[in-house]
């Protein structure tokens, strides 16, 4: 394991992967406390030079390591980044690099489209592709990765995160070539974490909402999921989790109580314990928001009930017959359905509430978007 906490060590390092390498495994540690983007400590790369497998860590931290050779490697079109279940680190490496990482892989979604379960762990994945039991100690992953000097038990199992990426994408990439499905992992991949990976956060970030949405106004459904991506906007911008900037709670009795007009948002804004702590140029930006939804979904909106709860019982045959069409595809080719299917979304659909091209995008919609179409529209 070689430890990199100056700049000269990191620029030979990745010289050598320039010259010998044309796939890394990366990992990373970090802390998220009140932060949008995860703080970044450390950065573990493992690569063959072409005699030896080389272990990495670079010191985030160091006062005299400056990264700008490893965002080269990072903006590389050449060189594959395999990652494991990527999302937090793209989101880490984006806020110190200020640019999404190009070409890269993620095993934990490869698994998904070799039919593996979904959301595997980086442990689970090596015993079921390896047959070799790894035990991750939970008080490692949580423990201060921004004290230094890091233990010798913290290197080593940061270390551990990147021992066997590169074995396991291999295996996997085998595996997707043979099923034929590496074309639709490619474009899941480059929908997912392509250069719209920010704005998508934004775009969806709605869905993230925790608490049970319910059948409610369409012209309401609208308004939470503007208020939703201006809050995210707004949360990135400022890099502070999302609940200080509006709380879901906050989203909830806004979505409840259905003002009409700003007056009545300020009102509800007034009673609200966790907003009363947002500055008032945050606030403005929602009144404001409010305002202009209001006035222009009025005039191009019927109120009618946005519907992701079906009760209809012709609808729920069909969203049944779809949900068995997906799985029964999926099955032949060998992808998780979990990858398709999500029953908010199918089930907005089948009500008329969204429009399928919003829902099912790239490769989803044109494998399954013609005979999802079909089951929709049949009286």
């Amino acid at each position: 394991m070689f430890y990199i906490d100056l700049t000269e060590d990191l620029i030979d390092i990745c010289e050598e992967i320039k010259k010998t390498a044309n796939i890394i495994a990366i990992d990373t540690e970090f802390t998220k406390q009140k932060e949008y983007f995860p703080d970044l400590s450390i950065i573990q790369v493992s690569y063959f030079n072409g005699q030896i497998m080389k272990n990495c860590i670079i010191d985030v931290m160091s006062k005299d390591i400056k990264l700008d050779a490893f965002f080269q490697i990072l903006n590389d079109k050449i060189i594959k980044k395999v990652f494991h279940s990527c999302s937090q680190d793209i989101e880490a490496l984006y806020y110190i690099s200020k640019n999404i990482p190009v070409s890269i892989e993620d095993t934990q979604i490869m698994a998904e489209f070799c039919g593996m379960q979904s959301n595997l762990s980086y442990a689970d994945l090596v015993r079921d592709t390896l047959g070799i039991v790894f035990k991750k100690d939970k008080k490692l992953q949580v423990s201060d990765w921004k004290k230094r000097p890091l233990s010798e038990s913290q290197l080593e199992y940061a270390s551990g995160d990147v021992d066997y990426l590169l074995e396991i994408y291999l295996i996997l990439a085998k595996k997707l070539d043979r099923n034929s499905n590496f074309k639709y992992y490619k474009k899941e991949m480059d929908e997912r974490y392509g250069k719209n990976f920010i704005s998508n956060l934004v775009k969806d970030s709605w869905r993230k909402i925790r608490f049970r949405l319910g059948n409610k106004s369409y012209i309401y459904m609208n308004i939470i999921k503007e208020f939703c991506r201006l809050r995210e906007k707004l949360a990135i911008n400022h890099n502070v989790v999302k609940s200080i900037i509006m709380s879901d709670n906050s989203i909830k009795n806004i979505l409840n109580s259905q003002p009409k007009t700003t007056d009545e948002l300020n009102k509800i804004f007034e009673e609200d314990k966790d907003f009363v702590k947002v500055n008032k140029n945050i606030k403005s930006q929602f009144v404001d928001l409010f305002k202009d939804l209001i006035e222009k979904i009025n005039k191009d909106e019927e109120d009618r009930i946005y519907i992701i709860e079906l009760k209809n019982k012709s609808m729920l045959q069909k969203l049944e017959e779809v949900n068995d069409y997906i799985i029964s595809v999926c099955k032949k080719m060998e992808i998780n359905p979990d990858v398709v299917q999500n029953k908010m979304d199918l089930s907005s659909y089948i009500s008329g509430s969204e429009e399928l091209e919003n829902l099912f995008k790239g490769w989803k919609f044109e494998v399954f978007g013609k005979r999802i179409k079909e089951i929709k529209d049949r009286n």
